[in-house]
């Protein structure tokens, strides 16, 4: 799903300023801009609350963990805790 955005404003830097701006914004795919300005790019916004936190975050990288033959990625540390990984 993509989320419109009204062209005579300003592009969002961040789900975070998506969701503090407008409490209300879906989970879904929503187009930033970097903070110069200079290079816009698409990106998942999770809009929902994660670990105790409200919603804005930005999805770095999605891993399937639930395959016991997949390691995680070289600089993330692997956890478990009642039998998921």
């Amino acid at each position: 799903m993509f989320l419109l955005h009204n062209v005579s404003t300003a592009l969002p830097t961040s789900c975070k300023q998506i969701k503090d701006e407008k409490s209300n914004s879906p989970s879904g795919v929503y187009l930033l801009v970097t903070p110069g300005g200079t290079t816009s790019y698409y990106t998942y916004c999770n809009m929902g609350t994660l670990c105790g936190s409200g919603g804005g975050w930005t999805r770095l990288a999605y891993l399937d963990m639930s395959d016991s033959t997949v390691n995680c990625p070289s600089g993330l540390r692997y956890y478990q805790s009642g039998g998921v990984r």
